[in-house]
């Protein structure tokens, strides 16, 4: 199959630390800001010596975002002056491709409010104890995420930082946490094809929770999934059953007890679409 064939709707929450309010189509625009991008290796493999992991452009790139803001891997701290949300929206996608709705992040803080140059979104970026912007990013050519960046408001900083392959070629709707502390997407494939939901904690790509797989429906759409974060410690996904022709898999997950909550719907809910 060419790519994935996902539309993407946007994932629309509201959270302490994230304003996930905007128009679809909304252009608002804020001066140019000057990002420096940046590329670093792990303190792992500078002392180890051992290549950093690479993209196929050969662009060098951290193991984990955890590398550039160790903050991620804190669950003590919160951070709620920083404030994100989703601008400027454009469809992206190869020719044949359904196509993907990717935005643009604007970051404001208690002085500043920037756009951050050089990157598109599908989902919503968290924000870590730390108060920089944790995004999945796309290139804007195609609908597969392209890596994770770390974003740093007082320095205009942009760093990326390898994705990994799960997430990178093996997911839908992937979507950071508000704190920036964990990963929610539907997975799939897991030997047969099936789907289910997946949330990793995005400091080191550790299972955190799997909700039960169901079988997937055959279509040459996939644009009847989704995920999203109802606030940091609560990740939502609703995923289209093999088993019936009108029956989605709803669950709900608690990532601090690792609680998930499974109902079944009869049509897809309005958030995913």
């Amino acid at each position: 199959m060419k790519g994935r064939r996902i539309a993407l709707g946007l994932v629309a929450a509201s959270c302490a630390c994230i304003d996930r309010t905007h128009a679809e189509h909304d252009t608002s625009r804020v001066g140019a800001t000057a990002i420096q991008s940046s590329r670093v290796a792990t303190a792992d493999s500078a002392r180890q010596g051992s290549s950093v992991p690479s993209d196929s452009n050969d662009k060098a790139k951290t193991f984990a975002c955890a590398a550039v803001d160790p903050s991620i891997a804190d669950s003590s701290r919160t951070r709620s002056d920083i404030r994100v949300r989703l601008v400027d929206s454009a469809w992206a996608g190869e020719p044949g491709d359904i196509g993907i709705l990717l935005f643009r992040v604007e970051v404001q803080g208690a002085t500043s409010r920037d756009t951050i140059a050089g990157v598109r979104v599908a989902t919503p970026p968290g924000v870590s104890a730390a108060g920089k912007v944790h995004l999945i990013g796309y290139d804007g050519n195609g609908n597969l995420p392209d890596d994770a960046r770390v974003y740093d408001p007082l320095t205009r900083a942009l760093t990326e930082c390898a994705l990994p392959v799960e997430i990178e070629v093996g997911s839908q709707y992937a979507s950071v946490s508000p704190d920036a502390r964990h990963v929610a997407y539907i997975g799939g494939y897991d030997g047969v094809a099936q789907n289910f939901g997946i949330v990793r904690r995005w400091s080191d790509n550790a299972l955190v929770v799997k909700t039960a797989p169901e079988p997937s429906h055959t279509s040459d759409e996939l644009d009847y999934n989704g995920a999203r974060w109802l606030d940091a410690n609560h990740a939502e996904f609703v995923y289209r059953s093999g088993r019936a022709k009108s029956l989605w898999i709803h669950a709900t997950v608690s990532v601090n007890d690792r609680k998930v909550t499974l109902d079944s719907l009869s049509s897809r809910p309005s958030w995913a679409r």
